[in-house]
């Protein structure tokens, strides 16, 4: 998530995903969403715009955040961490 250069990764999903793009788009729009920050914001910006159907499943993700439990005091589940 924490890379300047997200085609290398997108492509790796791709490939690993398959024919099974419908799950290529949940699963990582719902990352993206969940992890959107401004350490993570162009490899999750890049998910959102370039896997289609990512960004329908990113509201989930951030929904998620939401309700995250902070264990160890790093993890900042306001609503203002999200872009």
């Amino acid at each position: 998530m924490l890379t300047e250069d997200p085609e290398p990764v997108l492509r790796d999903l791709r490939v690993a995903a398959g024919d099974n793009t419908a799950l290529l788009a949940r699963l990582c729009g719902q990352v993206a969403g969940f992890f959107m920050s401004a350490k993570t914001a162009v490899m999750c910006s890049a998910i959102v715009e370039h896997i289609d159907g990512a960004a329908e499943w990113a509201e989930i993700g951030r929904q998620r955040r939401l309700l995250a439990v902070d264990h160890d005091g790093e993890f900042e589940s306001s609503p203002e961490a999200n872009f």
